[in-house]
């Protein structure tokens, strides 16, 4: 519609500059430059029909734009034509006033329509062929009674080619202006298709960084669990070093025992007339050397239950740290096709994959700390197996003690029921408590390495607990990394969503 304003605007001005050609020649009837030109003057009657002609079309031409009809162009085609039509009536033929018709080609090549090209050229043809042919015509059309037939040609060959320029200029334009629809179309379509897959390709990457997400929760649950176990496994490996101190304790003062016992033997084999009451004395000892040595099996029975239970955690931490290293795989992998949907993202998704980088070395860092502890604990597992079978060993030391530890009470018994036989029995005492004392250093050495395995657990745990505390906050650090990949996320769902409405 904005077209056919200007064009009603144009018309409006062609109608009048008819309008003023003929007043101004109907004041001075001569040529415009003073001179005759032996042109001769149009009939008043006919002047005033071809004056009116346009006013008509340009009534019509404003009724119809008014109601914004279809026909406006093809009447602004007929005002512009019977203006120049008018225009070359009013200036009374003057070959000037016939350039007017290259002024209506150039108006009319706005709408770009050949249709009406054809339309105005029909009609001025009408116009050369009725001046021509028809001799009424010809003074009012050339402004003189006789006109040449090759200069009728001549004004033909300027029109046709011109109107035919004109026309060919149309199309062409028209069929580039298509190619170029057609071409932006195809780029609409690839926009199109672009925003769609970029827009799939969102709603993956807040999938995977939901799933991302979810599995950081389970990770940080069975760290959690993770650094529980290492500080109740610290805390029972400082209990432990406790319980081997007391064992070592006891242990010295069953070898100080066995020590009086030798001393006392001797003494009975100097002075035999304190046989009987050296006997009751060393009966006395094998009593608190038994209640010593039972003690002692207890608490040795209980270290290894805590050994044994050390080795159960020890278990159970390796299979933790092989959920961790599946954990951390599945992270890496994750990472890594958060990597290859940046890469398809393009340069939306540098920052993306900058992060997916950092979530993969996490990943990977993790995976190294999971497989470090998981060596910890195969030593600690190899160390606690070498633990227990040293505190058997020491347990079957500590039976044969008991064994004779209760038969020394038995010579004892003798020795008190027969004092005939107090120096074979005194020897045989001696020889016991040798006996004795050799069992207790072993079990002595036992305990001693059971002590030093029971440090070397305690600093272990910790080691492995710090262990945990790190994964723990690498965790929370991927958990931070994820919360930012979701909002970068939110961003990028934002963008395409206007890129799709721009589209």
């Amino acid at each position: 519609m904005n077209k056919d304003k200007l064009m009603v605007v144009l018309s409006s001005g062609a109608v009048i500059l008819s309008l003023l050609i003929h007043i101004i020649h109907g004041i001075w009837p001569m040529g415009m430059s003073g001179m005759s030109m032996e042109h001769n003057s149009t009939p008043g009657e006919v002047s005033s029909i071809f004056l009116m002609l346009p006013i008509l079309f340009l009534g019509v031409l404003l009724v119809l734009y008014v109601k914004k009809h279809e026909l406006v162009p093809a009447f602004v085609t007929l005002t512009l034509t019977v203006s120049s039509i008018s225009t070359v009536v009013g200036g009374g033929g003057m070959v000037e006033y016939h350039f007017s018709i290259f002024m209506v080609i150039a108006i009319l090549s706005y709408y770009e329509n050949v249709k009406l090209l054809l339309l105005m050229t029909g009609i001025f043809v009408v116009q050369h062929l009725a001046g021509f042919f028809v001799p009424f015509f010809t003074p009012i059309i050339f402004g003189t009674s006789s006109y040449s037939f090759s200069m009728l040609c001549l004004h033909a060959a300027y029109l046709l080619f011109t109107s035919g320029a004109t026309a060919w200029q149309i199309t062409s334009k028209k069929k580039y202006t298509e190619q170029l629809q057609q071409e932006n179309e195809q780029k609409q379509h690839i926009i199109y298709d672009m925003m769609k897959k970029l827009h799939e390709t969102n709603g993956q990457v807040r999938q995977t960084v939901d799933d991302l997400k979810g599995n950081l929760e389970e990770s940080q649950a069975a760290s959690h669990h993770t650094t529980s176990s290492m500080q109740e496994l610290a805390a029972g490996a400082e209990q432990q070093v406790i319980m081997a101190q007391k064992s070592s304790e006891f242990l010295e003062e069953m070898t100080q025992g066995v020590t009086k016992i030798a001393e006392a033997s001797a003494a009975v084999s100097e002075a035999s007339d304190q046989t009987a009451n050296e006997a009751v004395q060393g009966k006395e000892k094998i009593q608190e050397t038994i209640q010593q040595i039972h003690t002692i099996d207890s608490s040795v029975q209980h270290a290894a239950s805590v050994i044994h239970q050390l080795k159960e955690r020890s278990a159970e931490i390796n299979d933790i740290m092989s959920v961790i290293s599946g954990i951390a795989a599945q992270t890496n992998l994750l990472a890594l096709n958060a990597a290859i949907e940046a890469a398809r993202a393009g340069e939306h998704g540098k920052g993306f994959a900058v992060v997916a980088s950092e979530v993969r070395k996490l990943a990977e860092q993790s995976n190294q700390s999971a497989e470090q502890v998981a060596r910890l604990i195969q030593h600690i597992q190899q160390e606690t197996s070498q633990a227990v079978a040293l505190i058997q060993s020491g347990t079957a030391d500590v039976k044969n003690g008991i064994l004779l530890a209760n038969e020394a009470e038995n010579v004892f018994n003798r020795i008190a029921n027969a004092s005939t036989y107090v120096h074979e029995q005194i020897q045989q005492t001696a020889a016991s408590a040798q006996q004795i004392a050799a069992g207790s250093t072993q079990v002595l050495h036992a305990v001693s390495d059971m002590t030093a395995f029971a440090n070397q657990s305690a600093v272990s745990s910790s080691s492995i607990s710090s262990a945990s505390v790190h994964q723990l906050q690498s965790l929370q650090i991927i958990d931070q990394t994820a919360e930012f990949l979701s909002g970068l996320v939110e961003e990028l769902g934002s963008v395409t969503e206007k890129l799709a409405k721009q589209a």
